[in-house]
């Protein structure tokens, strides 16, 4: 609940967030403006792909936007999702820098509508900033496919993916540490979150080949209505895990306790692995 999260605090320096194409893209900073939260500058990210569905929901962002920050214009950031962006790290490096406040800042994160790959980026980055970071996440309220589609049957892998708005693999991102072939390099420890479309997870795992895997299911916030998707879940990643595959499952809806999680494995592996 953003009560809770917030906890009273209804003044920060910086609010981050994405345009996306989905229903709920708005649902957090809506609640915000509710809230009478109050922020000196934004920050919306934009991407390269889906275009004409995300136009729909952009005015009604900004005008969001514009409560929190009683008028002030907020910033676009480019953020591409269908190239290979190597200058990201530095173009918001810089973006932070630009605000000017050298004590704490306190920024409000919302990655409602953050691409996997955009959100580990920037994370990555306010994770090593001296800040008061707080998460934001606004759930589903329905989920695809349904339970109806999976319990009869009508739900099948289309090769390794069911059907949907995605297809393919364009390009696999990895760190500079991944990007050398050393076999005096510690072994590498994967660790994935698969989804229904498998087709990028065997992607990934034919360009890194792991030493090991660990999987992480996703769990739904309304487990008495959506407990399958675990289970559909691991259907559609059997054929691609091997026998002795660590796994567990995660909620899908607090990011806290995923950082914490992952925190946990690192410590774990971090000297017998990369």
């Amino acid at each position: 609940p953003l009560k809770k999260v917030i906890d009273g605090n209804l003044s920060f320096d910086v609010y981050i967030g994405a345009l996306g194409f989905e229903d709920r893209t708005t649902a957090a900073v809506e609640a915000l403006a509710q809230a009478d939260v109050q922020v000196k500058s934004a920050v919306l990210f934009e991407y390269d792909r889906f275009y004409e569905a995300a136009e729909k929901k952009r005015d009604k962002y900004e005008e969001n936007i514009r409560l929190l920050t009683a008028g002030k214009a907020h910033r676009p950031f480019s953020a591409p999702i269908t190239v290979q962006d190597p200058g990201f790290p530095q173009r918001f490096e810089h973006l932070i820098r630009s605000f000017g406040i050298k004590n704490r800042i306190r920024i409000l994160f919302d990655c409602t509508s953050f691409t996997s790959l955009i959100l580990s980026m920037t994370l990555s980055i306010l994770l090593d900033k001296n800040c008061e970071l707080i998460l934001l996440y606004s759930e589903a309220e329905e989920y695809f496919p349904s339970f109806e589609e999976w319990e009869t049957g009508k739900l099948k892998p289309h090769g390794l993916r069911v059907r949907g708005p995605f297809a393919g693999v364009r390009f696999v991102a990895k760190p500079p540490i991944l990007q050398a072939d050393d076999t005096a390099e510690l072994p590498v420890l994967l660790i994935l979150f698969p989804t229904f479309n498998t087709e990028r997870t065997d992607g990934v795992l034919a360009d890194i080949d792991p030493a090991g895997r660990i999987w992480i299911f996703g769990e739904p916030h309304d487990l008495q209505k959506n407990s399958y998707r675990v289970e559909m879940s691991k259907g559609f990643a059997a054929p691609l895990m091997h026998p002795g595959d660590a796994w567990g499952t995660l909620t899908t809806f607090d990011y806290r306790k995923t950082l914490l999680a992952l925190m946990d494995i690192y410590r774990k592996h971090r000297f017998r692995n990369r």
